[in-house]
């Protein structure tokens, strides 16, 4: 079994910057390292598309609701895939 490590860089949906950086920032951390130190196979599944934060002012409270949507879609995708494969995904 392999521990999939697939990166959603999207700020869809946010109020604010920065936390479409959040998969590359584990990353840098040494969070694959750290798995694979714990004894656990790890392969790096790369990143969806980048989404930027983009604000809404039209509709403030369901920010870009339409783009949280399909991001949400690319990643259930992704997962199944990985599922399908017969590993484990790890979503950052």
């Amino acid at each position: 079994m392999v521990l999939r490590v697939l990166g959603v860089p999207s700020a869809a949906g946010a109020y604010g910057h920065g936390v479409a950086r959040a998969p590359a920032a584990l990353r840098a951390a040494g969070l694959l390292e750290a798995l694979r130190s714990r004894g656990l196979d790890v392969a790096d599944a790369g990143d969806l598309p980048l989404v930027p934060f983009t604000p809404d002012p039209t509709s403030p409270r369901a920010q870009l609701v339409e783009q949280v949507g399909a991001v949400a879609r690319d990643v259930a995708d992704r997962v199944a895939t990985i599922s399908g494969a017969g590993d484990v995904p790890l979503v950052l």
